[in-house]
């Protein structure tokens, strides 16, 4: 970053992140050491993502897969929450939109993330998905629950 670029404060980043949620493309607000962490990932996907190069390339897969398709984003409510640290912002969102495969709409709390941003940069991300809420959305929730009876027979 230049002498003259604005540093963005945590709530500008979290501001950036959401509008990623319907662009889908994340913005290059990530310091070099950043790490990702999905707290809700299944076993056998990361459990975090250690990286800025990493953790574009697995926004960047995850944007353009075929089950990202299928719903489509039309609105974002975001909230944001700040406490006593000022380098952490809570992140809330709530996402409307259309499923592409059968026309109907849909609406769900998607996620919940806590960013620790320095300098302007994330360097630090926690991320609760909804997982159910979306893969019922995206009408992927029988698939979803045999992913889960797999896990729990193991």
């Amino acid at each position: 970053m230049s002498d003259d670029q604005k540093v963005l404060t945590p709530l500008e980043v979290a501001e950036a992140i959401a509008k990623s949620v319907v662009t889908k493309v994340m913005p290059d607000v990530f310091a070099e050491d950043a790490v990702y962490v999905p707290r809700f990932a299944l076993p056998g996907a990361p459990q975090s993502i250690a990286g800025k190069d990493a953790i574009l390339q697995y926004f960047a897969a995850a944007s353009s897969s075929p089950a990202s398709g299928i719903l489509k984003i039309e609105d974002l409510e975001p909230a944001y929450y700040q406490g006593k640290d000022p380098e952490v912002v809570v992140m809330e969102f709530t996402i409307k939109g259309v499923n592409n495969n059968s026309g109907k709409p849909f609406g769900f709390n998607s996620s919940i993330g806590m960013l620790r941003v320095r300098h302007g940069q994330i360097v630090e991300w926690h991320d609760y998905p909804n997982m159910i809420a979306g893969a019922t959305a995206a009408g992927t929730l029988p698939q979803l629950i045999s992913v889960l009876e797999k896990i729990a027979a193991q």
